[in-house]
């Protein structure tokens, strides 16, 4: 592996540049499977090339940290789903809790809504 400057650039016979990095195992679920992510950067320029993969470098550990985040958010709502659905099945026991409304983010924010409507309503009855 190069070191420095240059890793993860690799040169091919012809002189073009790509920019060529593995994906930690924890995280190819994420990325389809793939082991490796590649992006050819369209120049011969080693100098561009430079330019490019400090770009690159940002965006590819932005992307590995979303894919770790993610993975932790879909494990927390595999282990604690059924405990958050039997709660708010307690809690708010009109409104219908579904599988999708717990495991997905989209339910999250209706959740959130939802338990700022109630909010509401506790203070407005506790203020009368």
């Amino acid at each position: 592996m190069t070191k420095g400057p240059e890793r993860f650039l690799h040169e091919n016979t012809r002189g073009w540049w790509r920019y060529e990095r593995s994906i930690p195992t924890d995280l190819r679920a994420a990325f389809g499977g793939l082991a490796k992510w590649r992006k050819s950067l369209g120049t011969d320029s080693r100098k561009e090339a430079l330019r490019q993969k400090r770009e690159l470098d940002a965006l590819t550990e932005q992307l590995f940290s979303d894919a770790r985040k993610a993975l932790a958010t879909q494990t927390a709502f595999a282990a604690h789903g059924p405990v958050i659905r039997q709660t708010l099945s307690e809690m708010l026991p009109d409104l219908a809790i579904g599988d999708e409304l717990v495991s997905t983010l989209e339910g999250l924010k209706v959740l959130k809504a939802v338990n700022r409507h109630a909010d509401r309503s506790l203070i407005g009855a506790v203020s009368l």
